[in-house]
């Protein structure tokens, strides 16, 4: 069981009330990944969310370019950061993989009981989706940034 304290702390559960981090707790459950596996795949069923305890994962999706595909690194994940959010969001499939830098221990929530726990609590659900789409905007604008990034790298090389 995760520790209320340890939740609270997080971008995904930061400023959940007492009674709604304590209900959360009861929904974790404790998973490890080895180094250089995958949590999950872009593509695949997005059926839990992921809050990293320890270890590092690299986000990334795959990019296919003149018939050889390459695993494109997104982002750079650590203790405190959550992935997996496909889960709460309709049309529940994971947008990117998840690949264990190291050995990587987590909590696991099942994506239907925060759907369902949002339902019964609206206070807690309005606050989670809250936090769920600042991690989503957050997720956009970087994508967005390095999206300008290489435009203007390509509009220089012309």
């Amino acid at each position: 069981m995760a520790k209320t304290d340890e939740l609270a702390q997080t971008s995904m559960f930061h400023g959940i009330p007492l009674n709604g981090l304590e209900r959360v707790a009861l929904l974790a459950k404790e998973v490890s990944s080895p180094a250089e596996a995958h949590l999950f795949r872009e593509g695949e069923k997005a059926d839990r969310v992921y809050l990293i305890r320890d270890g590092h994962l690299d986000l990334t999706f795959s990019l296919t370019l003149a018939e050889a595909e390459n695993e494109l690194t997104i982002d750079h994940k650590g203790r405190g950061d959550a992935v997996g959010w496909s889960a709460v969001i309709a049309p529940h499939v994971y947008t990117l993989s998840a690949v264990c830098r190291n050995a990587v221990s987590l909590y696991a929530f099942e994506g239907s009981a925060l759907i369902e726990l949002c339902e019964e609590d609206p206070r807690f659900g309005s606050v989670f989706m809250r936090n769920v789409t600042g991690i989503v905007g957050a997720r956009v604008t970087q994508l967005q940034q390095m999206f300008i990034k290489e435009v203007q790298r390509g509009m220089s090389s012309m």
